[in-house]
């Protein structure tokens, strides 16, 4: 060992001039000797992901791509997932480290794509007609609702000039109506104000909104994870994410207790967990779609 440390060390390689070293030089050429050679007792690691950004420079991805390649005879034993976002990717992280039944819904379902969007009325006006409605009877009621714009952006002014009897018309239910005209009211007054939604904490985003009628915790926290994009947001009180997390996890529907169990393993990221509860029930209901089709 001695003699190892007293020899001079190598010259380094050239290198081309403005070349920059990279985290993964070391997958770039894989010598022979790396892999095992008749080790009986040589056990690979094969169960783990390879988590990339989407903004990541491709070299990344292209020397990622040639290490499976090299090391994996089936390619799905190491599966690379990209993830919009550092904080997506930490999240995706974290959850398949921490649940295993959620693991296998993320390899499955691939990159979490929830994204935060602009604070605006017409998603709040989604938010209150879906209360307590399948999502295809509140899509063709918002599709209706949108028609009366006339081509306009649905806006609070836009909305208290259509006659009442015109969007009654439509399937939106008297008490809805009057749920959306007192949100048209506050935005148009300035006493609700939505472009400050963004800066603030959920928690006040909550008391903000619960202030207009006919807003409750539902239509708070669809607003706040599809909305605005918060990452540790549980939507408890919504039926179809009881569902699909009862039929993942073998609990009741109506167990919301071991369901807020489930979720705080998610923590701080349970907004992720639930897009994916979501994703995964909506692939399933395909599943069964397309199982249902007769066969030529």
């Amino acid at each position: 060992m001695g003699d190892y440390v007293l020899k001079p060390p190598k010259p380094p390689k050239p290198t081309k001039a403005g070349s920059q070293s990279s985290l993964f030089d070391s997958l770039e050429e894989i010598p022979s000797t790396a892999m095992p050679q008749n080790d009986s007792a040589h056990s690979p690691i094969t169960d783990f992901s390879i988590y990339i950004e989407v903004a990541a420079q491709p070299e990344i991805s292209n020397a990622v791509d040639r290490w499976i390649q090299h090391h994996a005879s089936n390619r799905d034993e190491h599966r690379k997932i990209v993830s919009e976002g550092s904080n997506l990717a930490a999240a995706c992280y974290r959850l398949h480290s921490k649940d295993k039944r959620l693991a296998g819904i993320i390899d499955t379902i691939g990159p979490c794509n929830l994204k935060p969007h602009a604070p605006d009325f017409d998603f709040l006006v989604d938010a209150i007609i879906g209360q307590q409605l399948s999502k295809q009877a509140a899509d063709t009621i918002s599709s209706r609702l949108r028609e009366l714009f006339r081509g306009r952006k649905p806006t609070p002014t836009a909305f208290m000039q259509i006659p009442r009897a015109d969007i009654l018309s439509i399937g939106v239910s008297q008490r809805k109506y009057d749920y959306i005209l007192d949100l048209a009211q506050r935005i148009h007054n300035r006493a609700l104000r939505l472009e400050t939604l963004p800066d603030i904490a959920d928690a006040e985003v909550r008391d903000s909104l619960k202030a207009v009628k006919g807003i409750g915790d539902w239509t708070v926290d669809m607003f706040l994870l599809f909305g605005l994009g918060r990452l540790d947001v549980f939507p408890v009180h919504d039926l179809a994410l009881r569902k699909a997390m009862a039929a993942v996890y073998g609990v009741d529907v109506d167990d919301q207790e071991s369901l807020v169990n489930i979720a705080n393993r998610w923590r701080p990221y349970r907004s992720v967990g639930s897009w994916y509860m979501y994703r995964n029930a909506n692939a399933q209901q395909s599943l069964a779609a397309d199982a249902d089709k007769p066969r030529r």
